[in-house]
């Protein structure tokens, strides 16, 4: 096979020789492109791209050759970096919709088949960080676009990770961190979405320096107070980031020493707890409540083994779950999953599955946080199932059954418990009673994990070794119980026994 495609250019190589970026005249770090900025640049790649169909349908020959012909190499490069350039611009849906058929019918259902795929992508990657890493590298702004779809793509693509090394996973880190330096917000969020999802995809392989990342991303939790909602929800998958990197530095790799040390010693998981504490506090949308509440729930539950809290919506079958608030807006229950499967939450005391593989690492936090969960309750006006969900969840993992040496006097945290529960409750039947009968939905969830909560404060001295009758005597968990506690949780019964 003849692979010398010098001798006689195609129409597609004479395209790609043209399809260049026209450079910015402003930084994209200080001044990002206006809609102005895209329209004089719009029509040369609108033309662009039809062209560059035709030339496929004519003459696709040169850009599948399968061989590691440097040329051919260069040239097949070139036809993918042009096609995620053009992400750069505001296409119209029509074109955007080509866009995207030129890529899956020939970057990924054709191209990344080659068994010169990897060669493939080393050279893209070569020519990122030639350019990105670069001095001038504010001024790319197409290649930084570029550099994104491409990336998010592959992480998505290559889930075995056969075309993603140490090497590719630092580039994607230099210039993450340089999108996360800037002073663009557009590119902050840039930088801070691939990265999560370069840390997630890649989790259990050995590629991320977690220490770096978790030092450079702390260096930004300030933006979680920013006034900007694009600062706000790239920072609170930020905090999803950071997450990631304590599991692996403080739960993986130091398991045995965090054993021994009972978790007596502030470490990261403390300093991101309060600043995800911080965070719920100053926030006055439900929205950024929720997103953070994920964040919470996701650090108290980092020791379960096989224990989660997820959106349904994650789940196989979540097009079967779909349900609608009270506010008419669709969303998705959560679902307690224990390994792969999920917990029926009509089940006798499942939430004991979640309570007693509990190990305290948060446990100098339990008062704050109870303070914090009942705070929220009454926050928001209106009725929103999930938040109160993400809030009944929360509450099982603050039960610590494991640790004996409390600085808190469990008296003390039982009556935080108390009141919680009867907030909720009151919170709660109003809205079911207003809502009559219902299906399995967000609100029926609520009320089931409401149930669970009462029922688990009723057992407590059940679950933690303090809260046991010896060495109490009535002045105590159980002598609480006996009394004014016992009468409110009794009354609580009756009113979810009415539901």
């Amino acid at each position: 096979m003849d692979t010398n495609i010098n001798r006689a250019p195609s129409p597609i190589k004479r395209l790609l020789n043209r399809m260049k970026l026209l450079p910015l005249i402003e930084s994209c770090e200080t001044v990002w492109p206006s809609k102005l900025d895209m329209q004089l640049i719009l029509p040369t790649y609108e033309a662009d791209l039809r062209n560059l169909r035709s030339a496929l349908e004519n003459d696709s020959f040169q850009l599948l050759q399968e061989t590691d012909n440097e040329d051919v190499l260069k040239f097949q490069v070139s036809f993918m970096s042009c096609c995620y350039e053009s992400t750069a611009f505001l296409l119209s849906e029509e074109l955007a919709t080509e866009q995207q058929s030129l890529r899956e019918g020939f970057i990924w259902s054709k191209l990344m088949h080659f068994s010169t795929r990897k060669a493939m992508v080393s050279h893209l990657f070569k020519q990122y960080r030639k350019t990105l890493l670069d001095e001038d590298w504010f001024y790319h702004f197409g290649s930084l676009s570029s550099f994104w779809g491409f990336v998010w793509d592959l992480l998505d693509f290559d889930r075995d990770l056969n075309l993603i090394d140490r090497n590719v996973v630092e580039l994607i880190e230099q210039v993450s961190f340089r999108l996360m330096q800037s002073k663009s917000v557009q590119l902050f969020v840039k930088g801070v979405t691939v990265l999560e999802e370069c840390i997630h995809k890649t989790r259990g392989h050995s590629l991320v320096d977690y220490e770096t990342i978790y030092r450079e991303l702390s260096k930004h939790t300030w933006r979680l107070s920013s006034e900007d909602e694009r600062n706000q929800h790239a920072s609170i998958i930020m905090l999803a980031a950071m997450l990631e990197c304590v599991r692996v530095l403080e739960v993986e790799r130091n398991q045995l020493m965090t054993l021994i040390q009972n978790f007596a010693q502030p470490s990261r998981a403390d300093s991101l707890m309060d600043i995800v504490l911080k965070g719920l506090k100053e926030s006055c949308a439900v929205s950024k409540s929720i997103e953070l509440m994920e964040n919470l729930l996701q650090m108290l539950a980092i020791d379960h083994d096989c224990i989660r809290v997820i959106s349904e919506e994650l789940l196989d079958d979540s097009n079967n779950n779909r349900s609608t608030d009270t506010d008419g807006n669709a969303n998705f229950s959560l679902a307690v999953m224990k390994g792969t499967g999920k917990i029926d939450l009509r089940s006798a005391d499942w939430w004991k599955d979640i309570i007693v593989p509990n190990r305290g690492r948060f446990h100098r936090w339990t008062r704050k946080l109870l303070r914090l969960l009942i705070s929220e309750i009454e926050k928001f006006e209106n009725f929103h199932a999930i938040h109160y969900q993400y809030l009944c969840c929360a509450m099982f993992f603050l039960v610590d059954s494991k640790s004996s040496d409390t600085a808190d006097p469990v008296g003390g945290i039982f009556q935080l418990l108390v009141a919680f529960v009867k907030k909720m409750v009151n919170r709660v039947e109003p809205v079911i009673a207003a809502a009559g009968e219902t299906s399995y939905s967000n609100l029926q969830t609520c009320k089931l994990l409401v149930e669970a909560n009462v029922a688990c404060v009723r057992d407590y001295a059940t679950f933690v070794p303090e809260a046991r009758p010896s060495g109490m005597k009535g002045n105590g968990v159980e002598g609480s119980i006996a009394s004014r506690q016992l009468q409110h949780l009794n009354k609580l019964q009756q009113k979810i026994s009415r539901w």
